[in-house]
């Protein structure tokens, strides 16, 4: 699970032909064997276990590798280190066979002895440990072999032991310490790290010990930092850019549409509501602000028509999402609204919407909010603050209401359900005992009965307690070069660039 760091505006002193013409792409500029890709935004580590950006989530697919992987549109589990694996539900164990050709990019094979070590170091994660809860042990019977031992027949597991959360790395970090190993780490996916220019591009060159086929991979991928949308589109235009990850909704019409491939992410727009801070610690007043959206003019204006409505609090395109019946999210009420808002604790004072400075989903539809919230007579302003300002408010609880978007990224609900809990249900200072009780009946559940039941009962308590508003999930939208061949728009935005080609 990840936050998408919004974007930056784009320029106002764009031309108007470059704001009304979808021009088509030069692709001179290009280096026959380096694929160049956008990001929003720098990554924030290279630790996956201390990363929160969607940035850094779409470039650690190229560099780790764990024991399973997702085919290229995310929909099934496919092998990745384990060239096999057997899951007894019995003794609830899970048995993977290594490929004995896994190797790390330093030359030194994959064994069991480094994935158990591995394992120690996800289960101890401050953020995303908890996805690992249901392992009691690991055992390594021999160099090829690793058994997880259950307290559940925790079938969701799969999806999260797909993810760069579960990156296999050297047993000890290969003998040196953790601040200089993540610097630059070893790993054993399909390209090593080159270079780094912190903040501004990353450098990646093929793997020579990938286990893998490499023999119609890009030798290079350069991952250029643009966070301007007019720059994004300029350099899209101009061939310096092969693929534009996630480009703005509010920019997409700008783009030649048949270089465009998108899909409904595994991803949410929530509105947080601090319930720590007055007078947002009132739930009548909470959900007068549900009440008081008209949902569906939200998704045709602040998601310019590029976003379904959400359901769920919990990513909806993720596998064993369900919405709780009773739970009418989508629902306007401005009549009812009105009544909570005066039956609340509300005196008419005004309510800070913090709002990242960049253009993105995000500020988009709090614009759209503010007309709607006033009415049902609830004050909102909003104020602007850089993309490191707010999710630092975030996490220190500075805030009263502030909308984001954030992304599962497997096809596991343990992702989300992790993630809410760990972080007091996505910053709102929340009890996260509903989140990690949906958890332990997620490693608990056999089907997909049972499974749907865990996350509905989620569901069910967010809607109960309104911690948090549903706004609308976006499409994920990629520009890519006619030069790239094989690309498959993928909802969790995590795609491999070992499945792409380039033309000569």
């Amino acid at each position: 699970m990840k936050l998408r760091i919004p974007v930056a505006a784009a320029s106002m002193l764009m031309s108007a032909a470059l704001l009304t013409a979808c021009v088509g792409q030069s692709t001179a500029s290009q280096d026959e064997g380096t694929i160049t890709i956008a990001l929003n935004g720098p990554i924030d580590t290279w630790n996956p276990q201390e990363a929160l950006t969607t940035q850094s989530f779409a470039v650690y697919p190229q560099v780790f590798a764990s024991l399973l992987s997702t085919s290229p549109d995310g929909s099934a589990i496919e092998p990745g280190l384990a060239e096999s694996y057997e899951f007894d539900d019995t003794a609830k164990t899970i048995t993977f066979h290594l490929d004995p050709a896994a190797t790390f990019s330093n030359g030194d094979p994959v064994t069991s002895a480094d994935v158990a070590y591995s394992e120690g170091l996800w289960a101890a994660g401050e953020l995303y440990g908890s996805y690992f809860s249901s392992i009691a042990s690991v055992d390594a019977p021999d160099e090829q072999t690793v058994v997880f031992t259950l307290t559940a027949p925790d079938h969701a597991l799969l999806g999260i032991l797909a993810t760069a959360n579960a990156a296999v790395v050297p047993e000890d970090l290969g003998g040196v310490d953790a601040a200089t190993f993540w610097k630059k780490p070893v790993s054993a996916g399909a390209y090593r790290i080159a270079s780094e220019d912190v903040g501004q591009s990353i450098t990646l060159e093929r793997n020579e010990h990938f286990a893998g086929d490499g023999s119609d991979l890009p030798q290079i991928v350069e991952y250029v930092m643009v966070a301007d949308a007019a720059q994004q589109l300029l350099q899209f235009q101009s061939g310096k850019v092969d693929v534009v990850n996630d480009v703005q909704l509010d920019s997409a019409g700008q783009y030649d549409p048949s270089r465009l491939q998108s899909t409904t992410s595994a991803g949410v727009v929530v509105l947080m509501l601090n319930t720590q801070v007055a007078p947002l610690d009132d739930p009548q007043l909470r959900r007068a602000i549900n009440l008081a959206i008209d949902h569906e003019a939200l998704l045709a204006g602040g998601f310019a028509d590029l976003a379904v409505a959400a359901t769920s609090v919990l990513p909806q395109v993720v596998p064993g999402v369900a919405a709780c019946e009773e739970c009418d999210w989508p629902t306007t009420d401005v009549a009812a609204a009105t009544e909570l808002v005066e039956a609340s604790g509300y005196d008419g004072q005004t309510i800070t919407m913090t709002v990242p400075s960049e253009v993105g989903p995000e500020k988009l539809a709090a614009q759209a909010l503010v007309p709607m919230l006033a009415e049902a007579g609830i004050d909102v302003e909003l104020a602007a603050v850089p993309e490191s300002a707010f999710i630092e408010k975030l996490e220190n609880g500075d805030y009263s209401v502030a909308p984001i978007v954030y992304n599962a990224l497997a096809p596991s609900a343990v992702d989300p359900l992790g993630f809410l809990a760990a972080t007091g249900i996505l910053f709102t200072g929340s009890d996260p005992t509903a989140a990690n009780d949906a958890i332990a009946a997620l490693t608990a559940a056999t089907d997909e009965q049972a499974t749907q039941a865990a996350t509905a009962g989620f569901e069910a308590w967010a809607f109960e307690h309104t911690p948090l508003v549903p706004l609308g999930v976006p499409d994920v939208i990629y520009a890519v070069s006619e030069r790239v061949e094989g690309f498959v728009p993928n909802p969790y935005k995590a795609w491999y660039v070992e499945d792409v080609t380039l033309t000569r």
